[in-house]
């Protein structure tokens, strides 16, 4: 398990995923689904599906349904073959440690299970894992413009090319493999402009902010899906370590356990 933690990480929510194969999944099981944890989860909204790889030339019939909890601090998002359980970071939450989120995620996938098995569908054939963290850098976080890419990441280098000068916004996607055959890990930057209001003043205003996203998917699930998340979840800590500067890593309050 990792032995760092941030007092004020620019983390915005921690993703966890289940591809799965429910024979005979329809749009009722949806509703169903959400009458069996309303009580918790009592706000609903739906979106387009997350294609997967396997399906992509092949839209699924259902759409995504997302249910958020009473704080809209967790959401559940549900499709026929995806189940995906969103932690949103609240730096007032004492318990925001990734094993007591692990363990909120593994009730309600196991929950699941048993609620599918209960209305006498088949076992659920589980496909695929994932885990992803979702940061966003901003000037809070040691990020102003462009320039300062170099300030927070180790493998981006902000230096003027000469006529083009410096990139006005940059995006970026690296890709690696997982020790061990777990699977792999996406690395991916993104420039972007949020809309920020003031109470005090009718003019909204917008920020460049930068998102820092780190996925991983297994290849297989030849392992547990607790012991895989564990994995998972030590090799983003090290890969975040690795991309990131050590200034900034001070800046978030990093420290050891």
């Amino acid at each position: 398990m990792a032995s760092v933690r941030f007092t004020q990480p620019p983390l915005d929510e921690i993703v966890f995923s289940v591809e799965f194969v429910a024979p005979d999944f329809s749009a009722v099981h949806l509703g169903l689904y959400w009458e069996s944890i309303r009580s918790e989860f009592p706000f609903q909204q739906d979106s387009s599906p997350i294609i997967l790889e396997e399906y992509e030339n092949s839209t699924p019939a259902l759409r995504k349904v997302g249910f958020l909890s009473n704080d809209r601090g967790k959401l559940i998002q549900l499709q026929e073959n995806l189940f995906i359980f969103n932690w949103r970071y609240d730096p007032q939450d004492e318990n925001h440690h990734f094993e007591n989120i692990l363990n909120q995620f593994i009730f309600y996938w196991n929950r699941f299970q048993e609620w599918w098995l209960n209305l006498g569908g088949e076992p659920i054939e589980v496909q695929k894992y994932g885990l992803a963290y979702l940061n966003t850098i901003d000037e809070n976080s040691g990020w102003k413009n462009t320039k300062d890419h170099s300030k927070v990441f180790n493998f981006i280098e902000t230096k003027s090319l000469g006529f083009l000068n410096i990139p006005e916004s940059l995006h970026m996607t690296i890709n690696f493999l997982l020790p061990n055959d777990l699977g792999t890990l996406l690395a991916k930057v993104e420039q972007s402009s949020i809309l920020n209001d003031d109470d005090d003043e009718e003019e909204v205003n917008s920020e460049d902010v930068v998102s820092f996203k780190l996925m991983t998917q297994s290849i297989d699930t030849n392992i547990s899906v607790t012991d895989w998340l564990t994995s998972a979840h030590d090799y983003i800590v090290k890969a975040f370590l690795e991309l990131t500067k050590e200034d900034a890593q001070k800046l978030w309050g990093r420290y050891d356990y």
